[in-house]
């Protein structure tokens, strides 16, 4: 941006400069022709168009950088947002991880003392052992085995 501004102020300096020393050599060389008059006229036609075009240059370069920070900037949000899932992806599985160590172990069956129990009471023995009966459609639990209904 500072370099199109100096770019800037040197067509404008180059222009007066210009203009100036083409009045000046119409003066100095007495001819007040009408064909100075025009050729003084066209070069400073001439100056206008080229800083009309540095303008529109300027302006193409300017508008060019605003696109290029606002793509930086959505690439950064995507980055972020990236960065989150990613994080909340790794959250989600040590949580899993970790409540899969935290279930207890389940009592496993007992079939031996299964046999002739009431019809959905089964015989299941703890982690540490002890037996105990459980009946399946009421989900009640018990320590003495169940007698016949």
């Amino acid at each position: 941006a500072q370099a199109q501004a100096q770019a800037q102020a040197q067509a404008q300096q180059h222009q007066q400069g210009y203009l100036g020393q083409s009045s000046l050599q119409a003066e100095q060389q007495g001819h007040h022709s009408p064909q100075v008059a025009q050729q003084a006229q066209l070069a400073q036609q001439q100056q206008q168009l080229l800083l009309q075009q540095q303008q529109q240059q300027q302006e193409v370069a300017r508008e060019e950088l605003q696109r290029q920070a606002a793509l930086q900037q959505q690439q950064q949000q995507q980055q972020q947002h990236y960065e989150q899932l990613r994080q909340q992806s790794v959250l989600q599985q040590t949580a899993a991880q970790a409540q899969q160590q935290v279930t207890p172990p389940q009592p496993q069956p007992d079939p031996a003392h299964s046999q002739g129990l009431p019809q959905g009471w089964a015989a299941y023995r703890t982690v540490d052992g002890h037996l105990f009966f459980n009946n399946h459609f009421t989900g009640e639990s018990r320590w003495e085995r169940p007698v016949g209904d």
